[in-house]
């Protein structure tokens, strides 16, 4: 929630809690989540969410046997500190790092000269944390451009006219991947 600057149980891509548990391997006859955001420390989420019948009947409930808490902090995110306590039944073990974590990106840049016969460089920029697995993708005029696929491109004739992006893709164990595409080049000389 808090590297995509969002409050909800539901994640922006629309799927909900239980969705996201149950992809991440959990099998579960029971679940619930408890969420919070702005608190400065685990005493006042505990407070607010005893004094709040939903929240409080998640943490009472005898139906649970599996808890999982997380705490993370965004200065950059609305709230800062994003609380969750997770509750679960059920025969699968123990499951970490439900909803994967946002790896930190970059927009590409492309250097070089737009002319038919003249290499085209990606400079991917900083992505994190280190090591992130990048690929690259090349296309003309917004289309898939066949076999290029490294972070240099040889522009050829039927570039002409046309404007170049290239598209970096970032995947890291326990992490969402992520793509981010450069502004397009000048139409090709």
């Amino acid at each position: 929630m808090a590297a995509r600057d969002y409050f909800s149980h539901t994640s922006q891509d629309g799927t909900t809690f239980d969705e996201r548990v149950t992809a991440a391997g959990y099998t579960w006859t029971a679940v619930g989540e408890n969420i919070a955001a702005g608190q400065r420390n685990a005493g006042s989420v505990v407070a607010d969410w005893m004094s709040s019948p939903g929240h409080c009947r998640n943490i009472m409930s005898k139906s649970f046997t599996h808890l999982g808490v997380g705490v993370y902090y965004d200065a950059n995110s609305s709230y800062g500190i994003y609380w969750t306590n997770d509750f679960g039944k059920g025969k699968s073990k123990a499951v970490s790092d439900v909803v994967p974590r946002a790896l930190t990106v970059a927009v590409p840049k492309i250097s070089g000269t737009a002319k038919v016969g003249k290499k085209l460089t990606a400079k991917a920029g900083a992505w994190g944390p280190k090591p992130v697995t990048l690929t690259y993708q090349w296309y003309r005029n917004g289309k898939k451009i066949a076999k290029a696929t490294t972070s240099t491109y040889t522009l050829k004739a039927a570039d002409k006219g046309k404007k170049i992006t290239v598209k970096v893709t970032g995947k890291k164990k326990g992490y969402a991947t992520a793509s981010k595409t450069s502004k397009p080049t000048s139409k090709v000389a």
